[in-house]
């Protein structure tokens, strides 16, 4: 159950067990294993791309260890930054997404990027 701008709350992990990653080198998308781990994981919506880039690594371990989240949910309106043109691709904000979310050992639920101006 979910609810944007909200605290993302997964029942059953095993459900919802795919992990995104993504390259600019090539694009792939790994099925994480069912964790043994029973409960509830606990999430959060994060847009490192309305932040300045020197604070994802703050947040990123605030995320984990304050709030002690096992997921963050990102990309819903980060478009504008990966085609910054008509076709012309640049992965390196979610790169540094993902890299930053795994030496902290949470997983990543991608969203389905939009272009932001749909908010305007």
């Amino acid at each position: 159950l979910w609810a944007p701008l909200l605290p993302l709350i997964v029942i059953d992990r095993s459900s919802l067990a795919v992990a995104f990653s993504l390259s600019a080198s090539a694009a792939k998308i790994d099925s994480a294993p069912a964790s043994p781990k029973k409960g509830v994981v606990v999430g959060v919506d994060y847009y490192p791309e309305q932040w300045p880039p020197e604070r994802m690594e703050e947040d990123m371990r605030s995320i984990k260890e304050d709030l002690g989240a096992d997921m963050v949910r990102v990309g819903e309106f980060m478009w504008s930054s990966i085609e910054p043109q008509d076709g012309v691709f640049d992965f390196a904000l979610l790169d540094s997404i993902l890299e930053a979310a795994k030496e902290l050992g949470l997983k990543v639920m991608l969203g389905t990027p939009v272009s932001d101006d749909v908010l305007l």
